[in-house]
């Protein structure tokens, strides 16, 4: 991965060729000042002709490849990781030459990794997108909390304390709402990771309205709240499994079992030991959700702004099981 990112992820500056059709433009006016026979007076029309027709195929082009890196996107939104990534390979030299469509590419494929359980790539696509973000950008904040997430899931939990501390002044300065509850998310997983379950529930009265902004993927941290009431029932009191069974019941409202323990192995066994009825709005057993991918967070890490573009956040709730669309664009050059 670190190869391929450093032989096709930097952005390459335009070449000299880019402003050959300007230079016929600036030549055929010039040459129809100091014309007077008839072939010469066509030779500048048949460059201008021809400057037009190239410039259309070039914008064709474009718009083929900016249909493709839609298509990667959409990929990702459905949660076909395994398709995403493979759309998503080839298409980072072909952007090479366009900063904000190529960062759109490395974000989906950090996004697609991180899914895939890919965690060391994931974490090294992500850092390779913050540097090119300025210090203080917002995306950069967020692609350090999906970075700071996969350090958890990976077991890094050094490198994950360290980022988190040096996270906090910087996301209160902010003051955005999704981007508290993405951080607060992430202290629950890592007080999860290292069995702080204590101190984990002592959030619990207001970890409901805290991670309200993550939409449906605060499931996720439902369901780490039903695990840390569960661990405590199991050790010295009882009492709390009632809450565990509670919290498991919010969880799986908004995501299914399987989604669930997909993204967090130590919910596997959970569902079995807090057993609740369906959920009305669960996804079912042959949703991509439930059978090959799990679900995208909302936040942190897939809105990137300014001169990387911008990667929609926004995942519809019930999304009918259907093949992974296919793409008829032609291959681009790069």
């Amino acid at each position: 991965m670190r190869e391929h990112l450093d032989l096709y992820g930097q952005p390459r500056p335009r070449s000299w060729t880019a402003s050959i059709p300007l230079a016929l433009l600036i030549g055929a006016c010039v040459m129809t000042l100091f014309t007077d026979h008839i072939l010469t007076a066509l030779l500048p029309w048949v460059i201008v002709a021809s400057v037009v027709l190239y410039m259309g195929q070039r914008v064709r082009q474009l718009k083929r490849l900016q249909a493709q890196v839609t298509h990667v996107q959409d990929l990702t939104m459905l949660r076909y990781q395994d398709s995403a990534l493979q759309a998503a390979w080839p298409l980072l030299p072909k952007t090479a030459l366009m900063p904000q469509m190529q960062g759109q590419v490395i974000a989906c494929m950090a996004y697609n990794l991180d899914r895939l359980g890919a965690y060391d790539a994931a974490s090294l696509t992500y850092h390779f997108l913050m540097d090119r973000l300025p210090p203080e950008h917002p995306g950069r904040y967020q692609l350090q909390l999906q970075q700071t997430q996969a350090w958890l899931l990976n077991d890094e939990l050094a490198s994950a304390d360290t980022a988190i501390r040096q996270l906090r002044g910087g996301i209160e300065n902010l003051a955005d709402a999704s981007m508290d509850a993405a951080y607060c998310f992430v202290q629950l997983l890592q007080q999860v990771r290292t069995h702080h379950f204590a101190e984990a529930i002592e959030k619990a009265p207001t970890l409901l309205e805290d991670l309200r902004p993550l939409g449906i993927d605060a499931g996720y941290g439902h369901g780490l709240m039903a695990l840390c009431f569960f661990q405590i029932a199991q050790r010295n009191e009882p009492q709390r499994m009632a809450d565990a069974t509670t919290w498991w019941t919010r969880a799986t409202h908004l995501l299914s079992p399987q989604v669930l323990s997909q993204r967090f192995t130590e919910l596997t066994d959970l569902d079995t030991q807090l057993s609740t009825p369906p959920a009305p709005g669960s996804f079912p057993l042959d949703h991509p959700q439930a059978s090959g991918s799990p679900a995208p967070e909302n936040t942190p890490g897939m809105i990137l702004e300014a001169s990387l573009g911008e990667v929609s956040e926004l995942f519809p709730e019930n999304i009918p099981p259907s093949p992974p669309p296919t793409s008829n664009d032609s291959e681009v050059d790069a």
